[in-house]
Parts: C-alpha cells; sequence; structure tokens
C-alpha cells in the first residue's frame, strides 16, 4: 500500500494567522484607547509572545517613530522629513514586501497609513491667514480714506492706487485664498509619515493582506484592516444600501417619509406605530421598528414580534 504523508509548512510562511489573531490596528476593539506607540508596543508583545524576535525588533522600532512623531512640535519640519520618519518607514515597508511577508508590511500601512477621512471638513472663519488679510484690507482702507481727504483726485487715479498697493501687498482674497489652502495641503502632506503619492500602492498591500484574511475566515479582523485604507476602491462592494418603497403608493422613498403621500415608511412590530426617530430592522426577514422597544422586546425573547420564526438577535 502506498503511504501519503502530508505535513504542515505554514510555519515556514513569512505570515502566520495566529499572528492575525492577536496583532492589531487603530480600528481594532483593543486599540479603542491606545496611541500608535501603545498599538505597536502590543504588537511588539505579540510578537515576542509568538516567538518572534524579528518582528518584535520591527514593532519596538516602529513604536520609536510614532512615539516621537506625537512629541514633534515644530510644524514647519515636521517629524515626517526626519531620516527616522518617513525614509524609515518606506524602507521597512519595502524590506517586507521582498520578503513576501504582506502581514506586516500591510500592518504597517495601517497604523501609519492616510486613512480616508469622510469627515466634512468646517472651514474656520478667522484663520491667521485671514486675519493677516484683513488687518492689510483695514490699513489699505485707512490709507485710502487719508489720501482722499488731502488730494481730491480721479476716481481712475484712486483705482489706481488700489490696484497698485493690491500688487505690491498681495490683497486678493481668491488668490490669497488659493494660495493659503494649497499651502495647508502641503504642509499637511509633509507631515504624513507615509507619502501619500504612494497610497495606491499602499492599498494594493492591504488589500491583498485583506483576501488572505478572507481565506483564513478571520472576517472582524479583514474589517478592521480595510477601514484603515487611504481611498477605498469599488466601495460599493464593502457598502450596504437599503431603499425603502411606500406602502400605500409603492413609490420609493427619498427621505423620512414618502413625498407623494406623506406616508411613513415602517411601523413599529412592538407598539404598531409609525416609526419615527432612530429605528431597527433584522436584515434577515427584514422586520424592525422603534430601536427602544426592540431592546426591550430582546432583552427577555428571542424570536421576532411579528411571530415570523426568525431569530434576529441571532442575525
Amino acid at each position: 500500500e502506498a503511504k501519503v504523508t502530508v505535513y504542515n509548512c505554514s510555519s515556514l510562511m513569512s505570515y502566520s494567522k495566529p499572528l492575525a489573531l492577536k496583532l492589531i490596528v487603530p480600528a481594532s476593539a483593543e486599540a479603542e484607547h491606545l496611541s500608535l506607540s501603545q498599538v505597536c508596543t502590543y504588537n511588539a508583545k505579540v510578537a515576542e509572545e509568538h516567538d518572534r524576535p524579528d518582528l518584535e525588533q520591527i514593532w519596538r522600532l516602529a513604536s520609536v517613530v510614532a512615539n516621537a512623531q506625537k512629541c514633534h512640535k515644530d510644524t514647519l519640519n515636521p517629524w515626517a522629513a526626519n531620516p527616522c520618519g518617513r525614509s524609515l518607514l518606506t524602507k521597512l515597508i519595502n524590506h517586507h514586501i521582498q520578503c513576501k511577508d504582506v502581514q506586516t508590511a500591510a500592518l504597517l500601512i495601517c497604523v501609519f497609513g492616510n486613512k480616508d477621512d469622510i469627515t466634512p471638513k468646517v472651514r474656520k472663519n478667522n484663520s491667521k491667514s485671514e486675519s493677516l488679510q484683513m488687518e492689510r484690507e483695514s490699513a489699505f482702507g485707512a490709507l485710502t480714506l487719508g489720501t482722499t481727504g488731502k488730494h481730491n483726485r480721479s476716481n481712475s487715479d484712486t483705482q489706481s492706487e488700489e490696484s497698485d498697493f493690491s500688487a505690491v501687498y498681495g490683497l486678493g482674497p481668491a488668490s490669497q485664498n488659493k494660495v493659503d489652502e494649497e499651502e495647508q495641503e502641503q504642509l499637511e502632506e509633509d507631515m504624513k509619515l507615509l507619502d501619500p503619492k504612494l497610497n495606491a500602492s499602499y492599498n494594493n498591500i492591504v488589500e491583498f493582506y485583506g483576501d488572505l484574511l478572507y481565506r483564513w475566515k478571520l472576517m472582524e479582523k479583514r474589517t478592521e484592516v480595510m477601514k484603515q485604507t487611504s481611498g477605498m476602491r469599488q466601495r460599493d462592494l464593502y457598502t450596504s444600501n437599503i431603499t425603502f418603497f411606500c406602502p400605500t403608493c409603492g413609490k420609493v422613498m427619498r427621505g423620512p417619509w414618502c413625498s407623494q403621500c406623506r406616508a411613513l415608511p415602517l411601523t413599529c412590530c412592538v407598539c404598531r406605530a409609525p416609526c419615527r426617530g432612530l429605528i431597527s430592522l433584522c436584515p434577515s426577514c427584514g422586520h424592525g421598528g422603534h430601536a427602544q422597544h426592540l431592546r426591550t422586546w430582546f432583552q427577555t425573547e428571542l424570536n421576532c414580534p411579528t411571530a415570523c420564526g426568525c431569530q434576529c438577535p441571532l442575525k
């Protein structure tokens, strides 16, 4: 009889599933109250527990970089420009890519990467540039007023003086604001520890590691990693949209109520009243209602209040 021997060579690979279960990123629940430096220290301890002194040294070094970035206060000379800043992290990531260690490379990118911020930016009304511009305009107004009081000149002369003064002191509001915004964006890019120009390449590495986590059936870890990408491509594959149809007229609802017949889209399956405010829906049976009523119901019950047989808390 032929004898077949199967060996497990996973320990020879540069990446490890047991490590993937323990290593964390800023989006992990364990890192909720941790700084970037503390996240790196946590991963260093995990590497030490799994007898990986090489990875422990990498994460200890990453912790020093993160702590230096936090303590560095000079905005004109950011820590990213230091040889131990962006240059060091880029070399570490490239080294692990060459070693086929996509796990460490992707996690370093997740910790220090340029995460996509979808929060709308609120423009400040009284910035330094605007205050300086207001001072210049007020000084210009006083100068113009004094000149007008002393000399009686034509409007063309006054306008030419204003244009010359604006050209000398750069008082054009639109151009000044545009220059200030460009300088601010450039300063923000210079302060980042990973080069924003390489975001597309970094996203490919993170997505590759996300596919690896999917094959290992580590869905929660994969979600945490994918949240750290700088710009998610094919965003529709990772998001879900819920569309309500009016139960009265059958039209698609674009807001909290139907624009045609003014009917509310959902009736609470507990109190049987139309739902306003915060609601909750079961992704399996589609029933739902007021969040507070459903929370109270499922404290003692397991099945859906509509008696459809669905065990909503387990979905």
